[in-house]
């Protein structure tokens, strides 16, 4: 090589490595589809860009949860709906006892339903008790079957219910908490009372402020005026039972559908993070895979012109 080349070919190398590390973030562009593997590389922006994802990120921890509660939303609708129902079949259980004066069947109706109350109660969701409240890690009722509710005095001194007496609630976005069901003291304490009043009276035993329907005898075959006074009675607080579960199925739906708009709130502000991080870190690919053709072929004819500077002497030009 000729002396005079050396500071061509050292200008040449110089543009060869500027070349080669361009080259080589091209291609990492291409292979990530980002502008920068850090949020350093960014600069001023790299604040912004660091919010936006922590925000982004706790909006996809909110959508997941909520996810969760909109199927135990969704289980306790089931429960509630269920429960509604079997109030309405021990009321029209006593209207049709009332209607014909006949009680057949009445006692053995009422124990099913109650142990069918029960079931729906101590049911279980993701392996907690749906109707546990706060203490969802035993079974909030405490009486499941004919037997145990006779042996249990009526409340306020007896105790049907083993659960915490109150619902849980969870925080579904930042500025919206809602209340996640009932417990089944809460929701089932009418109906309950009402079916150990009937099968006390069918048992021979006169339930409290029953006295005027003395005596107290199987509500069975014929009834007596006495009988169907009192199943007149009792269907006053059936109904105040059903209603008090419709009230409660009705609210459960009502977070159910706020429990939806704050999903769709969610995923509005997803999209719209995405977006905006979307036009700060990803690259246009088109762009950079034909920067990237040109930069190697850029780097290609600097690599050709330092191997023919390197093979020049005095030779050549003798």
């Amino acid at each position: 090589m000729r002396i005079g080349t050396f500071s061509q070919n050292d200008l040449l190398v110089q543009q060869m490595l500027r070349q080669q590390v361009e080259l080589s973030r091209s291609q990492e562009q291409v292979s990530t589809g980002k502008r920068y593997n850090d949020t350093e590389g960014f600069g001023a922006q790299s604040a912004n860009i660091v919010n936006s994802r922590s925000l982004l990120t706790q909006i996809e921890g909110f959508q997941t949860s909520n996810q969760a509660l909109k199927g135990r939303l969704s289980a306790f609708d089931s429960a509630l709906v269920e429960l509604e129902s079997i109030g309405g079949e021990l009321r029209d259980a006593l209207q049709k006892a009332r209607g014909l004066g006949d009680g057949t069947g009445l006692g053995s109706t009422v124990s099913g339903l109650l142990e069918r109350a029960a079931a729906v109660l101590n049911t279980r969701f993701e392996g907690r008790f749906l109707f546990g409240g706060t203490t969802s890690d035993q079974p909030p009722l405490l009486v499941t079957d004919e037997a145990g509710i006779l042996a249990v005095a009526e409340p306020p001194g007896g105790q049907f219910f083993a659960d915490s007496g109150e619902a849980l609630t969870a925080r579904v976005d930042e500025r919206t908490t809602i209340e996640i069901g009932v417990t089944a003291s809460q929701v089932a304490g009418d109906l309950l009372h009402s079916m150990q009043r009937i099968l006390m009276f069918d048992s021979g035993t006169l339930p409290a402020g029953a006295a005027g329907f003395a005596p107290a005898d199987a509500l069975a075959g014929q009834l007596s005026e006495n009988e169907i006074d009192f199943i007149a009675d009792e269907l006053d607080n059936i109904s105040t039972a059903v209603t008090g579960l419709q009230t409660a199925a009705t609210e459960n739906g009502l977070n159910m559908k706020a429990l939806d708009d704050v999903q769709g709130r969610l995923e509005d502000q997803q999209i719209a993070l995405t977006d905006i991080l979307a036009n700060e870190e990803d690259v246009d690919l088109a762009k950079v895979a034909a920067k990237l053709n040109q930069q190697q072929v850029a780097l290609e004819a600097s690599l050709r012109m330092i191997a023919q500077m390197r093979s020049m002497s005095l030779l050549n030009f003798l």
